[in-house]
């Protein structure tokens, strides 16, 4: 296989390169950052379930079956 000789890039081309890469990144991490304090901050916001429980049972127990049923 012949290897392909790469065109050096000269100073201005790599600090526009630098440049670029840089200022993409910021904004990607400004956006991200941005949206994680959304859902974070939504989280906060939330009321907490009464007595500590999960908001949803997976299961009743005997007796809240036997309450239901009158028992």
């Amino acid at each position: 296989m012949a290897q392909r000789r790469r065109k050096p890039q000269g100073k201005l081309g790599r600090w526009f390169e630098r440049v670029a890469l840089g200022t993409i990144m910021g904004a990607v991490a400004w956006l991200v950052e941005r949206r994680m304090m959304k859902v974070l901050k939504r989280r906060g916001d939330e009321p907490e379930a009464p007595g500590g429980s999960p908001r949803a049972e997976l299961s009743t127990t005997t007796e809240q079956v036997e309450d239901q049923a009158g028992r």
